[in-house]
């Protein structure tokens, strides 16, 4: 509320009661002001510690780059001037080609047609114009389990006409599956 000073000396003058009660209530308005400032000091400081973090990174602070935000610039550096990769006179490292005669299998592939006219070759027409480029590819063979069948044959004696199996009992008797083959099943 604002007072205009023709207003303040009118209620000076008239209402010797309501400037005693605004005079005593002022010391209660100077301190929630007061209040007030000390509020606004405290909440602008939080604010400017919150940005003091929001902008570390690794760069100016002793976090690691992994924890750096998204917005954050990576280091960037001069660099060498050259391309990522091998250079040029390099020797590649790959796996070498097995001779052809350690190759089970040669699957041959010939281009249907001419890229360029569209051509469709015949098979007179399937002449290397130059030595083919090789492709090997490596497979494991597939695994198969090898089942085996125990009989436990019983017989009868000529002469006391029991029946008699096996003397000892074997140790795969009540099991399913060899001690190798239950981790695979």
């Amino acid at each position: 509320m604002c007072v205009e000073r023709a207003e303040a000396e009118a209620i000076l003058d008239g209402d010797r009661e309501r400037a005693v009660g605004l005079l005593l209530r002022l010391d209660e308005l100077v301190e929630a002001n007061q209040r007030l400032v000390e509020a606004n000091e405290r909440l602008e400081a939080r604010v400017a510690e919150l940005e003091r973090r929001l902008n570390r990174s690794s760069r100016n602070s002793s976090l690691p780059p992994s924890q750096d935000p998204p917005s954050a610039k990576r280091p960037g550096g001069k660099g060498s001037g050259r391309k990522r990769g091998g250079q040029p006179g390099h020797e590649g490292r790959y796996r070498r080609l097995l001779p052809p005669e350690r190759v089970e299998e040669i699957v041959e592939h010939w281009p249907e047609r001419c890229q360029s006219c569209a051509h469709v070759f015949v098979a007179g027409e399937l002449v290397d114009a130059v030595q083919p480029r090789r492709h090997q590819v490596a497979e494991l063979p597939p695994i198969a389990v090898r089942v085996a069948e125990h009989r436990l044959h019983a017989v009868c004696c000529p002469g006391v006409r029991p029946t008699h199996a096996p003397n000892s009992r074997p140790r795969f008797l009540g099991r399913r599956s060899a001690p190798g083959c239950r981790r695979l099943l």
